[in-house]
């Protein structure tokens, strides 16, 4: 584990394109209804009663996208 951030300490730019990685993750798990992505049982949420639980995760893994790409552009 020492060495995962060290890695990231050093090429501070993968930081960006790790969070990415994250949200294509959660985007891919939302479109094949994983239930592990739109489990439930989470507590409520303004977004979840406006979209439902695969909307909010598609709005959370883009949101994760976008965010991790500037910050690969930016670090």
């Amino acid at each position: 584990m020492d060495g995962f951030f060290e890695f990231f300490q050093q090429n501070q730019s993968f930081i960006g394109l790790f969070i990415a990685a994250i949200g294509v993750l959660l985007f891919i798990g939302a479109l094949l209804k994983w239930e592990w992505v739109i489990s439930p049982n989470r507590r409520f949420s303004l977004l979840r009663w406006m979209v439902g639980p695969r909307g909010e995760m598609f709005v959370v893994s883009n949101i994760l996208i976008i965010g991790g790409i500037v910050l690969a552009i930016v670090l």
